[in-house]
């Protein structure tokens, strides 16, 4: 017996749509693909502005293309490029929101809430993470720990890394543990939610230099550790605040790589204790220390849940 034509619309509707909408799996699918394409489209156009700016001023085009390809870029060009990707990031969630799930975009968690006491949780929270990482590798030898700035100099540098790092932990957060998490969410489940997203989360570093398996299962499990905050408040600042100053004290404030990529730091950690704990060149990421730490922190949050239900 063949299928009638009702019947092929009828299972074209049931794979496209749900409840009148565009399927919340398809949904995560385009969005991941606009998002990526568009974020590269941006690099790509910034790039070529600041390469066109500065053979403008004179400079050599080969020299300029040669410092792109090394990643020896202006921090200014890093924080167009980031501040960029967070308003592409913003727009296109925004539009998502708005024309294909048809919700507010405030549900997503960015109703004010608590704001500035959810803020200082979060820096709180990625701060004692990385004082602990840090006293356990000068505690067991791992590492020793240089004061290589001071001053003006150290602290303009602070704050321009502050100034990246603050819309690209914002970027982040509002991709995997704002639409993502709570489409799928939406979908099949909490469960669901916070699994995917965190899979795709560690996923998305998977081109960052010197990573290994253990490093991605890390981030994932970050991942996994950062929806628990949100699902504190539903709300993204501590989850914001948490991303930024984890990476932040990481590499600015202490001198380890953040997830393969070095930083302009205050004070730098030359570790020399096993890779497999310590992370190696990918940083503390890539280690079973912060595989511990991660563990410990998820479960007091489960916990801090539990209590407040």
């Amino acid at each position: 017996m063949f299928p009638t034509p009702n019947s092929n619309s009828n299972f074209l509707r049931r794979l496209f749509l749900l409840d009148g909408k565009l399927h919340p799996l398809w949904r995560v699918v385009l969005y991941l693909v606009l998002l990526f394409s568009g974020s590269f489209a941006l690099q790509v156009g910034l790039g070529l502005v600041y390469v066109l700016f500065r053979i403008f001023l004179g400079g050599d085009p080969q020299a300029v293309a040669q410092e792109l390809a090394a990643g020896n870029i202006s921090w200014l060009l890093l924080f167009v490029i980031t501040l960029a990707g967070l308003l592409w990031a913003l727009a296109q969630t925004w539009a998502f929101r708005r024309w294909l799930d048809k919700a507010p975009m405030r549900d997503l968690g960015f109703a004010r809430g608590a704001f500035w006491k959810e803020v200082i949780a979060g820096l709180g929270l990625g701060l004692a993470s990385m004082v602990v990482i840090l006293v356990v590798h000068l505690a067991l030898g791992w590492a020793q720990l240089t004061l290589i700035a001071t001053g003006v100099a150290a602290l303009g540098a602070l704050m321009t890394t502050a100034l990246v790092l603050v819309p690209a932990a914002a970027t982040e957060e509002i991709i995997f543990r704002g639409y993502l998490l709570q489409t799928l969410e939406g979908w099949r489940g909490r469960g669901l939610g916070v699994i995917a997203s965190s899979i795709l989360f560690g996923l998305a570093h998977a081109l960052n230099p010197n990573v290994a398996a253990l490093s991605l299962a890390n981030i994932a499990l970050a991942g996994i550790v950062f929806c628990l905050a949100y699902q504190l408040t539903r709300r993204l600042w501590l989850v914001i605040a948490y991303h930024f100053m984890w990476n932040y004290a990481q590499g600015p404030l202490f001198g380890f790589p953040v997830s393969g990529q070095g930083f302009e730091a205050l004070t730098k950690a030359t570790v020399t204790g096993p890779a497999l704990w310590t992370g190696g060149a990918f940083g503390p990421e890539g280690g079973l220390l912060v595989t511990l730490l991660l563990i410990v922190t998820g479960l007091g949050l489960w916990q801090v849940m539990a209590n407040e239900k």
